[in-house]
Parts: C-alpha cells; sequence; structure tokens
C-alpha cells in the first residue's frame, strides 16, 4: 500500500512546481502539471481499489484502511488544488480561464 506515499511525493513535487510556474507565469509548466495529476487520480483509484480487497479478505482492519483511504482521499483533493493554482497561473498570462481537465 506504498500509493499513499507515492501519491504524498508526487502531490508535494507538483505544488512546488505549480507555485514556481505561477511566480514566473510559465504556462507550459502549468499545463504539464495539470496533466500530472492524472498520475495522483490514477494512484488514488489503486489505493482504493486495493484497500476495498484487503477490507473485504480480513475484516479486522477496517479502521486502518479507512484512515489510509481518508489521507489519500486528501491527496487526491490537494493535487486537485494544485491544477486549479495552474489553471489561474495560465489565466494570469492569456486572460482566458479555461477548465483545463477535458470532459469524459
Amino acid at each position: 500500500m506504498n500509493h499513499a506515499y507515492e501519491m504524498g511525493i508526487k502531490t508535494a513535487d507538483m505544488l512546488h512546481c505549480a507555485m514556481t510556474a505561477f511566480i514566473h507565469t510559465n504556462v507550459p509548466s502549468a499545463v504539464r502539471i495539470i496533466s500530472d495529476d492524472d498520475i495522483i487520480d490514477a494512484l488514488y483509484n489503486d489505493l482504493f481499489s486495493g484497500l476495498m480487497n484487503f477490507v473485504n479478505s480480513s475484516m479486522g482492519n477496517t479502521e486502518l484502511a479507512n484512515q489510509l483511504l481518508w489521507v489519500a482521499h486528501n491527496l487526491e483533493r490537494a493535487g486537485d488544488r494544485v491544477t486549479n493554482i495552474c489553471e489561474r497561473t495560465i489565466y494570469v498570462e492569456t486572460g482566458e480561464l479555461q477548465d483545463m481537465i477535458p470532459a469524459l
């Protein structure tokens, strides 16, 4: 279950890069960082599935699984907030506010 650790490292890196892109109004970096949120989402989905399998196979550890899921949920939301920073960076440079997340 080291997906939560990977999520934490990736989210912190994204935030650092997003703040640097914002300070320098670096649109190409902001666009790249937005696409990195897909990595966070994939890690979250894998972790969620793994935790559900874990809980189903051993009912004694639901509290631990719940706590880890809460951490992962907040890291996933932090990735979304970093995406918002990058969207604002693009707005500052281009004057257009776009939802950069592609429609499903």
